[in-house]
């Protein structure tokens, strides 16, 4: 599950509530750290196969973890605060 609200799925309230609390944090922190130069974006690895996940997700791990490296050397400071999927999608918060 994604750390956006719109991915709301009437379970998992302790996790999806702690996710909506870094998304918040990052957002904060992106405004903060803008004026010093510093980029915060939040990056969704993808829904990859992993034993949360299971079999049924759509990606292998590294194909998420080779899509968050790429999106970090593409960054600017005009684009923090942006939350960023693994493919270079602009996430909803």
């Amino acid at each position: 599950m994604g750390a956006s609200i719109t991915n709301a799925m009437g379970h998992m309230f302790g996790y999806a509530a702690s996710k909506a609390a870094l998304n918040m944090t990052a957002r904060n922190l992106a405004v903060a750290l803008k004026p010093r130069g510093i980029i915060v974006n939040p990056i969704h690895p993808g829904y990859a196969r992993t034993d949360m996940s299971g079999p049924q997700a759509s990606i292998e791990p590294i194909e998420g973890a080779e899509g968050v490296v790429a999106q970090i050397a593409e960054m600017t400071l005009d684009g923090s605060g942006a939350f960023l999927s693994y493919d270079g999608r602009e996430m909803p918060w």
